[in-house]
């Protein structure tokens, strides 16, 4: 799980920061606070309830991986943005008509990652790849969702892509 929560790094910043607050879903609030962060530095949220925290508004919904995630919707004066990160699916979230959509898609399709996976085991050697394909999305199942859910004036990112140096 430390790539997804360095818990040296939360109680670095929570203590060079005090005044920071970290959002965080109900299922992770003890982790947090076993970071070494205060009560008022953590708030617990329930996924799928928007929470007002006064200059914008921040909702969280479940993702599907091999750790517990979740994606952020974030509302900002008249500006929307949709992050989803490590997620396997996205299927089961209604998110329409954002302004940015920023979501993690490592491979192109599962055509293409299953080619990849056969020429790695072909030379022998170890591949990541095997557990992407379960816990990842591909760009297509990501763009089969965003064209479910764009509006005209919406734009979106591919993050946090794994590229092959």
């Amino acid at each position: 799980m430390t790539d997804h929560l360095n818990k040296t790094t939360i109680k670095k910043i929570g203590y060079e920061y005090p005044n920071i607050v970290f959002l965080c879903g109900t299922g992770l609030y003890q982790t947090m606070r076993n970071c070494g962060l205060s009560a008022k530095q953590v708030y617990a949220i329930n996924t799928g309830t928007w929470f007002d925290m006064g200059m914008c508004k921040v909702k969280l919904d479940f993702l599907f991986h091999d750790t517990p995630n979740s994606t952020l919707s974030l509302i900002y004066k008249d500006k929307s943005l949709f992050y989803a990160t490590d997620t396997s699916r996205l299927d089961h979230i209604i998110a329409y008509g954002y302004d940015l959509y920023l979501i993690e898609a490592n491979y192109d399709t599962d055509e293409e990652l299953e080619n990849k996976i056969l020429e790695a085991k072909s030379k022998g050697e170890f591949t990541h790849l095997e557990r992407v394909k379960h816990t990842h999305l591909s760009q297509l199942q990501a763009l089969n969702w965003l064209d479910e859910n764009m509006a005209e004036h919406s734009k979106y990112a591919f993050i946090h892509q794994h590229i092959e140096r």
